[in-house]
C-alpha cells in the first residue's frame, strides 16, 4: 500500500483518495483534500495555515520527535599510555618535542634579525632611482622607413 503525501498541506493520501493536479510544465501534485487544492490555486501559503504539517513543524507543535533529526553521537577522544610508555611519559616526550622546536624557531628568528630586510622607506627610494635611471636611458633610433611594398 503506497501512501502519497498532500502537496499543500502534508497530511498523508491513502490510495484512493485525493486528487492530482498536473501543471503546465508537467509537474504532478498530489492534493488529499479539495480544502488543500483551493488554497493550492489561490495561491496560499502552506505557511501560514495553521492546518497544515508545514506550519505546525516550523511552530513546533504537536509530537516533536517525528520532526526531530536524530542526534549524531559524538566521539569523546583520550589518551592513554601503552606497551612500555605510560600517559604521563608520552607527555613529556611531546612537550621536550615542543620546546626544541621552540628554541630553533627563535634561533632562526634571531638569524633572520641579523641579516635584516630593507626598510620601506629604503625600498621606495630604490625603485624611484631605477625608474630615473630607466627614463634616463636614451633610446637608439631604429631603421629608417625607407618605402617599398
Amino acid at each position: 500500500m503506497k501512501v502519497e503525501t498532500c502537496a499543500f498541506s502534508g497530511h498523508k493520501i491513502y490510495p484512493g483518495k485525493g486528487m492530482t493536479f498536473i501543471r503546465s510544465d508537467a509537474r504532478l501534485f498530489k492534493f488529499g483534500s479539495r480544502k488543500a487544492r483551493a488554497h493550492y490555486n489561490m495561491r496560499h501559503n502552506p505557511r501560514k495555515m495553521a492546518w497544515t504539517q508545514v506550519f505546525r513543524r516550523m511552530h513546533k507543535k504537536g509530537n516533536l520527535s517525528s520532526f526531530k533529526a536524530k542526534k549524531s553521537r559524538r566521539v569523546v577522544k583520550f589518551q592513554r599510555g601503552f606497551v612500555g610508555a605510560s600517559l604521563a611519559e608520552i607527555r613529556e616526550k611531546v612537550q621536550a618535542q615542543r620546546d626544541l622546536r621552540a628554541v630553533k624557531k627563535q634561533a632562526v628568528a634571531k638569524a633572520k634579525g641579523a641579516s635584516a630586510k630593507p626598510t620601506k622607506a629604503e625600498r621606495r627610494a630604490a625603485k624611484k632611482a631605477k625608474r630615473a635611471e630607466k627614463a634616463a636611458k636614451t633610446v637608439k633610433a631604429g631603421r629608417p622607413n625607407l618605402g617599398g611594398r
